[in-house]
């Protein structure tokens, strides 16, 4: 809900709900237009909307998503050295070119 900021007394923006990519937790803030700052909502404590016959969170594993989180990272960086390896064989081979041009 729009609210006045505590900061600055300027009406604030709602950003809809959402599911952090970081943490998995749910969120949603008010932000101050003016002078930008954040009032975060704590949407941890609203009842699920589940049916009742759905599999509930509790089935998951707590870190899930830390651990895909983590998977990412390892990925990230393993494409980083990959690209990394490509740039150096781009130059490698661009040496070798320049080489047989003479």
């Amino acid at each position: 809900m729009p609210s006045k900021c505590p900061n600055c007394g300027k009406q604030t923006l709602y950003h809809n709900e959402g599911v952090s990519k970081k943490t998995g937790e749910p969120y949603a803030n008010n932000k101050c237009s003016a002078c930008k700052f954040i009032e975060w909502e704590d949407l941890r404590s609203k009842t699920s909307s589940q049916p009742q016959n759905s599999p509930s969170n509790a089935s998951l594993p707590q870190n899930g998503a830390v651990i895909l989180l983590d998977e990412i990272k390892a990925l990230n960086t393993r494409f980083d050295a990959m690209a990394e390896f490509l740039a150096k064989m781009d130059k490698k081979i661009n040496e070798l070119i320049d080489l047989a041009k003479g």
